[in-house]
């Protein structure tokens, strides 16, 4: 019995998918969920910036796919002009072996702070 002021069932989009998750699988491990959810908010604020598109699956309506937009794929090709840049002013000094040796130190850095 669904309790007076419990809502419809169609509350918000990620409330559907959660309630539907769980009575598929019946118990969920609560970091996958956290994941699922940050990825909802982030795909919800990028929809909401016409960068990405959101398309709901026509058999399976649990199931979408994302695509990047034009207004998307242009921010993603100025973020890459201007770290470029950055790079080149950073460490323009810098000989190509220099930059070389910077990089496999930085990806040795990186590997140990991964394990």
């Amino acid at each position: 019995e669904v309790e007076a002021g419990a809502g419809t069932p169609s509350d918000t989009p990620v409330d559907r998918d959660l309630l539907e998750q769980l009575e598929q699988h019946r118990l969920l491990q609560l970091r996958e969920v956290a994941k699922q959810l940050l990825l909802h908010v982030v795909c919800d604020k990028l929809v909401e910036r016409e960068l990405i598109t959101r398309t709901q699956s026509e058999e399976d309506r649990r199931k979408q796919t994302i695509a990047l937009t034009r207004k998307g794929a242009a921010l993603v090709r100025k973020a890459e002009r201007i770290a470029d840049g950055m790079e080149s002013e950073l460490l323009g000094h810098l000989s190509e072996v220099e930059r070389a040796q910077l990089f496999h130190l930085l990806e040795k850095v990186a590997r140990h702070r991964r394990v």
